[in-house]
């Protein structure tokens, strides 16, 4: 729920240009940043989601779909994580307009998305075939 909250304010609040220093960020640039670091829990919901597909008798048809999504995400986040460390530490942690870190935080929501998709529409499998 957080993360979905986050992500909410992550794109209706516009960013501060990228190269926006810490003081000088506005209000809505500070909500943006806010929300979009919410998504670390999105991520770390994807772990314990995944593990009720192993744990729980009626899930484990959908385990490996789950799975490959679950893994899908989290090399995303990696790959993003890894990207800051290499491109922020050549500009002493500050962003600027030539860190491509902004198109790989977007594979990431678009990976946590379908994510999502996949888990709702496993969910909605296990109800019926649980119904019949």
């Amino acid at each position: 729920m957080l993360s979905a909250i986050g992500n909410f304010l992550a794109g209706i609040f516009n960013t501060d240009p990228v190269n926006t220093l810490p003081a000088q960020m506005t209000t809505s640039g500070n909500i943006h940043v806010a929300g979009a670091g919410l998504l670390g829990f999105m991520i770390l919901a994807t772990l314990f989601i995944t593990y009720q597909f192993y744990k729980q008798e009626q899930l484990r048809p959908y385990r490996v779909q789950v799975l490959m999504a679950t893994i899908l995400v989290w090399i995303l986040e990696i790959v993003m994580i890894s990207a800051m460390a290499v491109y922020l530490s050549d500009t002493n942690g500050m962003l600027t307009p030539e860190t491509p870190i902004g198109g790989i935080g977007r594979l990431v929501i678009l990976a946590c998305s379908i994510w999502v998709i996949i888990i709702t529409s496993t969910f909605q499998k296990a109800i019926q075939k649980n119904n019949n």
